[in-house]
């Protein structure tokens, strides 16, 4: 599960996932699955694993080889405002435009 508040569910939404042993909350959640028809399963709460935002075009050196997602080779650091929106490499690190 994403969400830190459990969905609202019919009384036999499991029935037939008889390998449904565990969920998995968000941290912090753990309480609030603590209801039917939740609290028939373990509840473990997880670390949050979201993908940080990719750095910026500003963060990275002027002058440095940029590279489309093919690894070929579109232009330079320094002028990617001629570059269309996309990702790209730069110094071996992938940003957005």
């Amino acid at each position: 599960m994403k969400s830190s508040t459990p969905p609202t569910t019919g009384n036999n939404v499991f029935t037939n996932c008889s390998n449904l042993t565990t969920v998995y909350v968000p941290k912090g959640a753990k309480e609030a699955y603590n209801v039917e028809p939740w609290n028939s399963y373990e509840i473990v709460e997880m670390e949050d694993t979201s993908i940080a935002a990719a750095p910026t075009v500003d963060s990275q050196k002027a002058s440095a080889p940029v590279y489309d997602l093919n690894g070929r080779r579109v232009g330079t650091s320094d002028a990617m405002d001629t570059l269309p929106k996309g990702v790209y490499i730069v110094n071996g690190k992938k940003v957005m435009k």
